[in-house]
């Protein structure tokens, strides 16, 4: 199998980095090289890096957000396939393994794995939602704001395929969606493939900027308008910009939801029938955030278990 470069872009997470770092040089495929880009980190993390020794390369950079530390792994890389690991988040040993199968099988230039969610501590508390794409994977991606649980964690990427997409945009007002943007353009001239496989870990803990819904809220916007914005990917996805910005406020409501704001979940759902009218009847989802920000977090979580239930007992 061919050597794989895996960059872990990081900054000021000394308390995880050794974790993640650790989870990727225990994989099963042992052709790979380890990258740590360090954005001008204050809490030590330099240190925890050193700790490695030569088990890896550690790059330290003038502070310019993940987009560029991840573009400063991939151009140093030696390897034919670039894997891509936040500091915070971890790999089940067979990640690589497996997303390298599903490349090399299919002939795709891009796999993704499913994803599990883990806590501060690492305990499991559930499972991103992944599916494989269908026949136009761009459109999927623009019109419904979804990478289909492709994750800056998840993917492995062929190293020519940036090539033809280009790097990480380097934008800072753009960092927690970059990874969004850059799936986008990947999808516009490569293949991308669902492994079929868990085998990745985001972290979840109060220290994540992408469960900041203001700083979501702007950089998912300016990532949309800059696909549609891009000379050659806006004549693929014409047509698409009202059930794409409709989503993109939709799921925006969901974040300010998920953060316990109510009135900016509501106002963030306005916008999205403003934008399409007939999201009111199309997406499910308009109507279940709007109940559910009028339930309240409690009520909504209660009814929901109701909902499994009902399920299970079918």
């Amino acid at each position: 199998m061919a050597m794989v470069s895996v960059v872990i872009p990081t900054y000021n997470r000394a308390g995880y980095l050794k974790e993640a770092v650790g989870s990727a040089l225990a994989q099963t495929h042992k052709d790979t090289e380890v990258i740590v880009v360090d954005d001008s980190s204050t809490d030590g993390t330099g240190s925890v890096a050193a700790s490695f020794g030569d088990s890896i390369r550690y790059i330290l950079q003038d502070n310019r957000e993940r987009g560029a530390a991840r573009n400063s792994g991939i151009r140093i890389s030696k390897g034919e396939y670039v894997a891509f690991l936040d500091s915070d988040d971890l790999w089940l040993p067979e990640h690589l393994e497996s997303c390298l199968r599903a490349c090399e099988s299919s002939g795709a230039e891009v796999s993704y794995s499913g994803s599990y969610v883990i806590d501060e501590s690492g305990g499991t508390i559930g499972k991103l939602a992944v599916s494989s794409f269908g026949k136009d994977p761009l459109r999927e991606i623009v019109a419904g704001y979804s990478s289909r649980g492709c994750n800056a964690s998840s993917c492995l990427v062929k190293k020519s395929a940036f090539g033809k997409a280009g790097y990480f945009s380097e934008k800072r007002e753009l960092s927690g969606s970059e990874d969004w943007e850059m799936w986008a353009r990947l999808a516009s001239c490569c293949r991308m493939v669902f492994t079929g496989d868990y085998t990745a870990k985001v972290r979840f803990h109060p220290g994540k900027s992408s469960i900041v819904p203001e700083r979501m809220a702007g950089s998912m916007k300016l990532a949309l308008d800059m696909a549609f914005g891009n000379e050659r990917l806006a004549p693929m996805i014409a047509g698409l910009e009202e059930k794409a910005y409709s989503r993109l406020y939709t799921v925006t409501a969901i974040n300010y939801y998920a953060a316990g704001r109510m009135e900016d979940a509501r106002r963030y759902l306005a916008l999205a029938v403003k934008a399409r009218p007939r999201a009111m009847v199309e997406d499910p989802l308009v109507i279940y955030t709007f109940l559910r920000s009028i339930l309240g977090a409690r009520a909504s979580s209660a009814l929901r278990n109701a909902k499994l239930g009902a399920r299970g007992r079918k």
